[in-house]
C-alpha cells in the first residue's frame, strides 16, 4: 500500500520533463522549504509551479523571500501563471522586491551558468588587480622611491587623478 501511495504520488507531482520541482510529504503537500539556505542576496528563478495555492501561503512565501533578503524573483510565466500574481505584486512592492516577469521559457541553468561566470570573472579580476597594486608598492617601498613616483603609480593602477594631502587636506 505504501509503494502504491508513493507512485500515485510520483505520477502527480512529476513534470512532464521528468522533474520533481520541489520536496513533497506523503501526503502531496510542500515539504521542508528551501529558505534555510538562503543568506542573501539570491536572485530566485522560478516558475512558480511549486508555489503555494492559497493567496495566504504565497503572501507568506514572498514575505519569507524578502525577510532572508533575496535581491529579486524572476517569475517565467507560462506553466502555471499567465502573469503575475496580483498577491505577489501587492506583497513584493510593499516589501520593496524586485520582481521580473519572463514570457518566453528560458533556461535557468544557463541564466546561472552566466551569472556564475561574470561573479567569478569580477572576483578573479579583483584578485588580480589587489595582486598588482601589492606587488608595485612592495617594489616601490623596497627601492625606497619618491613620493612623485609612488603617487604616479597609484594614478595609473586606479586610472584616476591622485592628489596627496597634508593633515589639514591642502594639497601637498
Amino acid at each position: 500500500e505504501a509503494a502504491k501511495r508513493f507512485y500515485r504520488l510520483c505520477g502527480e507531482i512529476i513534470q512532464e520533463r521528468g522533474f520533481f520541482l520541489h520536496k513533497y510529504n506523503p501526503d502531496g503537500t510542500l515539504g521542508s522549504s528551501w529558505h534555510p539556505w538562503l543568506s542573501g542576496g539570491e536572485l530566485i528563478l522560478t516558475t512558480g509551479v511549486a508555489w503555494p495555492a492559497s493567496d495566504k501561503k504565497l503572501r507568506r512565501h514572498i514575505e519569507e523571500l524578502a525577510e532572508v533578503g533575496v535581491a529579486g524573483v524572476v517569475l517565467e510565466l507560462g506553466r502555471r501563471y499567465q502573469q503575475v500574481p496580483q498577491v505577489v505584486v501587492d506583497v513584493a512592492e510593499a516589501v520593496q522586491l524586485p520582481v521580473v516577469e519572463l514570457h518566453r521559457e528560458i533556461s535557468f541553468v544557463a541564466v546561472t551558468e552566466r551569472v556564475h561566470r561574470l561573479l567569478l570573472n569580477a572576483r578573479e579580476e579583483g584578485l588580480a588587480f589587489a595582486n598588482a597594486a601589492h606587488e608595485t608598492f612592495t617594489s616601490l617601498s623596497v627601492r625606497a622611491a619618491s613620493a612623485q613616483e609612488v603617487l604616479d603609480r597609484l594614478r595609473e593602477l586606479a586610472a584616476t587623478p591622485v592628489v596627496l594631502e597634508d593633515l589639514a587636506h591642502r594639497a601637498v
